[in-house]
């Protein structure tokens, strides 16, 4: 039976020149609070004194910003809902005294359809063009970064409060997962560490690099095992991350049946209904 490449760049542009906005998995209303309330856990030190989105060079500095990276976004709003959520809530302290302020960033290895958001939209919820199995293209994006960094820095050198603070995704894992494996990149001076083949577990190596220590990542996935190979390792900190809550946010079903083609004949094929779940991860 013929598989849908999930993984490919390939499909989703094809896909967005007929897709205006899908929700994968859970509606944004039901994910938002509680990614909400996993960001009132941060450490309050997580979050640094940096330039406001769209005032670069001004010398000008703005309050206290807590950068969330909203990772394979697609046609989803939920990057648009959960930046107007936070700006609603009620301010936060910050390690200062002062407000804590979030922004949300929506990324992607494709540009989504440019229906999707106003241009006062994505002002507030700029887009980045980001590759998560690529080490290079994720520290070429991260919070205050525009453009390659210089070919002598490594991720080791970039400073923690550089990166994100707060990692979003639904069921962009799962499309990793259906990639094939992976070639090693080529090793460079000095390097230890084995670059996984696994792309999900690439992606989890990765965006250990570009994160806070004590920073969070809400995984949303149809798989109840998709981070097992994190609890095998045990207090190994070689992928950077630990599943600190699992916990069931929804149940997905179509009683109507899946229509799929087998061969010169399409067919009806029901599936029993399956859990959705959230996982948190924190790095370490």
């Amino acid at each position: 039976m013929p598989t849908t490449d999930f993984w490919s760049p390939f499909y989703w542009q094809t896909r967005f020149l007929t897709e205006n906005n899908f929700e994968w998995l859970v509606p944004s209303p039901t994910l938002i609070p509680r990614v909400h309330g996993i960001l009132l856990s941060l450490p309050s030190s997580s979050t640094s004194l940096a330039q406001g989105v769209g005032q670069k060079g001004d010398g000008q500095e703005d309050e206290p910003k807590v950068t969330i990276l909203h990772v394979g976004c697609g046609s989803s709003t939920l990057g648009i809902q959960l930046q107007a959520y936070l700006d609603g809530q009620p301010q936060s302290p910050s390690h200062a005294g002062g407000r804590r302020v979030y922004q949300v960033y929506d990324a992607d290895y494709v540009k989504p359809p440019g229906s999707i958001m106003s241009a006062e939209e994505e002002r507030k919820v700029p887009f980045k063009l980001v590759d998560l199995l690529s080490t290079e293209s994720l520290l070429s994006n991260l919070p205050h970064q525009e453009g390659p960094i210089p070919s002598d820095d490594t991720a080791k050198a970039i400073e923690e409060v550089q990166k994100w603070d707060f990692i979003l995704d639904k069921s962009t894992c799962d499309a990793i997962s259906t990639g094939p494996q992976l070639s090693p990149p080529p090793f460079s001076a000095g390097q230890i560490e084995q670059t996984p083949a696994d792309p999900v577990e690439r992606m989890v190596f990765n965006l250990s690099k570009v994160v806070k220590k004590g920073g969070k990542w809400v995984s949303v996935s149809y798989s109840p095992i998709r981070y097992d190979f994190l609890s095998d390792i045990g207090n190994d900190d070689s992928y950077g991350w630990k599943v600190v809550r699992k916990e069931m946010v929804a149940m997905t079903s179509i009683p109507e049946g899946r229509r799929v083609q087998d061969g010169d004949q399409e067919r009806i094929v029901y599936e029993p209904e399956t859990g959705v779940w959230m996982y948190v991860l924190e790095r370490v």
